[in-house]
């Protein structure tokens, strides 16, 4: 079945700039490409309603609207467990908030999530940067997956360094080599 709906050119000129910065697209991106994006919001807010009206109706809890429209936003828009960034941009929140929802989403959702989690788990470790001082550098992408990370270290192995933020720097985090051989052997790395 198709869906489908219009979009007046008229409001779509109005708001491009909009949508680029707010969906964390790149500047050049082709309209084409933005429809693309739309359209994956759109299925999200589609399968919102059709779970609304199917199966549990909508939820009483500002908290669980939220995680569900997350859940639904990372199987038909994102395709992958977001970041901070991801989240505070498309619901025009700080950072902070993001932050917050997306830890709240991890622990009450987290065998939905499994998989998602793991696969972003698994980039950010491959990401790291050896400094040859006994001593791995990574960007911060979500600090989510680094309170993740840290919480497995902690249960696992709690003698182990966690990450901590590199001294001078707001992007950047430092891990032993230590702690990043265990991880990579817990994620077959």
């Amino acid at each position: 079945m198709i869906i489908s709906f219009d979009f007046p050119d008229a409001e779509f000129n109005r708001l491009r700039d909009l949508f680029k910065s707010n969906l964390n697209l790149d500047i050049a991106v082709t309209d084409p490409e933005i429809n693309d994006k739309l359209n994956d919001l759109a299925r999200s807010a589609f399968y919102e309603y059709i779970t609304m009206i199917t199966d549990s109706g909508m939820p009483s809890k500002t908290l669980d609207v939220l995680n569900s429209r997350i859940l639904l936003l990372i199987e038909h828009y994102f395709g992958k467990f977001p970041t901070d960034n991801d989240i505070a941009l498309l619901f025009n929140v700080t950072q902070l908030k993001s932050r917050a929802l997306l830890n709240n989403l991890k622990a009450t959702h987290r065998n939905k999530l499994r998989q998602k989690l793991q696969d972003e788990i698994i980039v950010f470790l491959q990401s790291g940067d050896d400094l040859g001082d006994d001593r791995w550098e990574f960007n911060i992408t979500s600090k989510p997956i680094i309170h993740e990370l840290n919480e497995i270290m902690t249960v696992e192995k709690p003698g182990l360094e966690l990450f901590k933020q590199k001294i001078n720097s707001g992007g950047k985090v430092i891990l032993q080599t230590d702690s990043y051989n265990h991880l990579k052997n817990k994620y077959g790395i």
